[in-house]
């Protein structure tokens, strides 16, 4: 029996001298962010939800929000934990978007502690000086932000169309090269395709971005072309586009469709354009 009460004994000191361990390795988590609008402007009185991790435990501090002053900052005053959860930003007018390599259905952002001082989001690179930004998209923006569903179709024989956008026309062949904005022309056989998108004023970017909230301010290029085999009949893909004639930006959503029918090729595009000139693409309705 004595055996026993000792082993028992022994037992619970390593119980907790664990449990001692795992509350060691728990800290602060003061940090310092600050909320910025897609201009880089610094953006008051913005709710900020936080709360403290473990990896150890199911949780770290309880929950606790913060508003950012008239500079945008804030502080996570008396989380402590291995990590921090961010969550629930908001401010009436703004629309809060997360980078595709954060994205969760919380909606949350993560700060991790000394396990991962590799990772960009590592709460210890950051002071008040430097703080972590937040980037949260203002809607008063989107008043010339439009949107909109082109189709049309085309013989696949090497001809040349284009459409134009911003006077509203449809698509139709053109002999001269310098009147045109867009161009698509479609080659095919029984067997294989290729479509080659030209935007001679401007340029555009081919891009896996799911959310596009904001077009670049370079890096475009004026032709891209997509091919595929003859099982490939409906072949998507998403482009910033930057036309130099109407100095707008846009985001195009296109949909080739090489196989349209035994005689033409056909082509669906679904637009956001920014006819203010700005590289704001967000629309509330889609």
């Amino acid at each position: 029996m004595k055996q026993n009460k000792t082993f028992i004994l022994l037992a619970l000191v390593g119980v907790v001298g664990s449990v001692l361990l795992i509350i060691k390795k728990q800290k602060n988590i003061n940090l310092w962010v600050q909320v910025v609008d897609q201009y880089s402007n610094p953006v008051e009185e913005v709710k900020i939800n936080y709360g403290g991790t473990s990896g150890y435990l199911n949780d770290g501090s309880d929950s606790d929000y913060l508003l950012t002053d008239d500079n945008g900052l804030g502080f996570t005053k008396g989380a402590y934990g291995n990590g921090l959860s961010m969550w629930g930003i908001e401010k009436r007018n703004y629309v809060f978007r997360l980078d595709n390599n954060q994205d969760t259905p919380e909606q949350r952002i993560n700060i991790y502690g000394r396990s991962k001082k590799d990772h960009q989001n590592y709460w210890g690179n950051y002071s008040k000086d430097i703080p972590f930004t937040i980037v949260i998209w203002k809607k008063e923006a989107e008043s010339q932000v439009k949107t909109g569903e082109r189709l049309f179709a085309g013989i696949p024989d090497g001809r040349l169309y284009f459409l134009d956008f911003d006077s509203k026309l449809y698509a139709r062949q053109v002999d001269e090269i310098e009147k045109a904005g867009m161009y698509i022309r479609f080659e095919r056989s029984e067997t294989d395709w290729t479509a080659t998108i030209n935007y001679h004023k401007g340029g555009l970017i081919e891009t896996t971005d799911q959310y596009m909230f904001e077009a670049p301010d370079s890096g475009y290029y004026s032709t891209v072309k997509k091919e595929g085999d003859g099982q490939s009949w409906q072949n998507y893909y998403d482009f910033y586009i930057y036309n130099q004639r109407a100095e707008t930006y846009s985001r195009y959503h296109i949909k080739l469709m090489p196989f349209f029918n035994d005689k033409y090729a056909a082509v669906r595009i679904w637009y956001v354009t920014n006819y203010k000139g700005e590289r704001n693409l967000y629309d509330e309705n889609i």
